[in-house]
């Protein structure tokens, strides 16, 4: 190695040295475990942070007559909800909650669960009930308003 390449080395050392301290520096006043350099971001960091969000998968829908040809399979026996999920490209996670809805629907699900219209009529009484609970309280104003008027 010639002297001027080692020269030159040592120059970037003592630069990356600085930057290093400055970043330090700043970091002063947080917890020290915080302030390693583990918690330091770097562009290897940040391309593995973007390579991770690439890989995340797109959230896709499903028509119900997909999810219920899934159930059947699963509900029919013979095949766990692992291998179904990897046949047709699916997670598990999904595939066990369609699976729980279809046993709710069908009357087999656990005591006090709601079917799907159970759900959406609970929705509907619950939007009507704030819808009531509005009201009375736009009428009981105007009814304190005219009290006062009236005196």
């Amino acid at each position: 190695m010639a002297f001027g390449a080692f020269a030159e080395s040592i120059g970037e050392r003592a630069e990356l040295r600085d930057a290093q301290e400055e970043i330090y520096v700043g970091l002063e006043h947080l917890d020290p475990q915080w302030a390693s350099p583990a918690f330091v971001d770097t562009s290897l960091g940040a391309i593995m942070r973007l390579e991770v969000d690439l890989m995340k998968r797109k959230r896709r829908q499903f028509t119900p007559e997909f999810k219920a040809d899934a159930v059947k399979l699963v509900r029919a026996g013979g095949r766990t909800i692992a291998e179904v999920a990897r046949d047709f490209d699916l997670t598990e996670t999904a595939l066990q909650e369609w699976v729980r809805r279809a046993e709710i629907e069908a009357g087999e699900g656990p005591p006090g669960a709601l079917s799907q219209a159970e759900r959406e009529e609970l929705v509907r009484l619950r939007r009507e009930n704030r819808r009531l609970q509005m009201e009375r309280d736009i009428l009981k104003k105007a009814t304190a308003f005219f009290a006062k008027e009236s005196e």
